[in-house]
C-alpha cells in the first residue's frame, strides 16, 4: 500500500485506510447530531459554529466562503450530508478523531 499524506484524502475508496473509515463516520455522525429535525439539511449558521469551534485558524470569511463553496446543490444556504461531508473533508481532513 503507498504512503500518502494525513492531509488529503484518498482519490480512491480501495485506498481508505481503517483511521480513514472512522473520519468519515466521524463526519457523517456530526451532521446527524447538527440535523437535529431530521430534514436532511443543517444550516450555514450550524456549520459556521462548528467551523469555529475545529477550525480555528479560519476567519469568519473564510468560514462563509467554504460553506458557499460546498453548498453546491441547491445554493440554498444550507447543506446536505453530502455536502457537509464534503466540506468536513476539504476543511477537517488532516485532523486525528482524536482533535476532532
Amino acid at each position: 500500500m503507498a504512503i500518502r499524506a494525513v492531509d488529503k484524502p484518498p482519490t480512491d475508496v480501495s485506498e481508505l485506510t481503517p483511521e480513514d473509515a472512522e473520519r468519515l463516520i466521524f463526519f457523517e455522525r456530526i451532521f446527524f447530531e447538527l440535523d437535529d429535525d431530521g430534514n436532511g439539511f443543517i444550516t450555514s449558521e450550524e456549520v459556521a459554529s462548528l467551523l469555529a469551534f475545529t477550525a480555528l485558524d479560519m476567519s469568519a470569511a473564510e468560514r462563509k466562503a467554504v460553506i458557499r463553496q460546498n453548498d453546491i446543490e441547491c445554493f440554498d444556504g444550507k447543506l446536505s450530508r453530502k455536502e457537509f461531508l464534503s466540506l468536513c473533508v476539504n476543511v477537517m481532513w488532516g485532523m486525528t478523531v482524536d482533535q476532532l
